[in-house]
């Protein structure tokens, strides 16, 4: 099983994970539960209109904390926008209330 895969079964698990950014010097946290693991690489979806959007603008470096039961994950890494649509299919048949533009 791939490092994306075993991440993705964990954040299966956990069902609500915390992703965190950086506003300027601020470190900012804050709760998804939307994630999708296709071709070995793991999505995460929010609206541009967000803050979270704009702090990924500025510095795309993330980290993604996630518990379950008594064990925990914590997996950074580095964001990159896609825009797809045959992906974006993908994404509002798994959670139709997600906004249009995702990353």
């Amino acid at each position: 099983m791939s490092n994306a895969a075993k991440v993705n079964e964990f954040l299966d698990k956990a069902k609500v994970f915390y992703f965190l950014t950086t506003d300027g010097e601020q470190p900012k946290g804050r709760p998804f539960s939307f994630h999708m693991l296709e071709n070995d690489k793991l999505y995460f979806g929010c609206g541009t209109f967000k803050k979270v959007y704009a702090q990924l603008t500025s510095n795309p470096n993330v980290e993604v904390l996630a518990v379950s039961g008594g064990d925990f994950m914590r997996y950074d890494g580095k964001v990159h926008f896609v825009k797809d649509d045959a992906l974006l299919d993908k994404v509002r048949a798994a959670m139709p209330q997600i906004y249009t533009n995702f990353i």
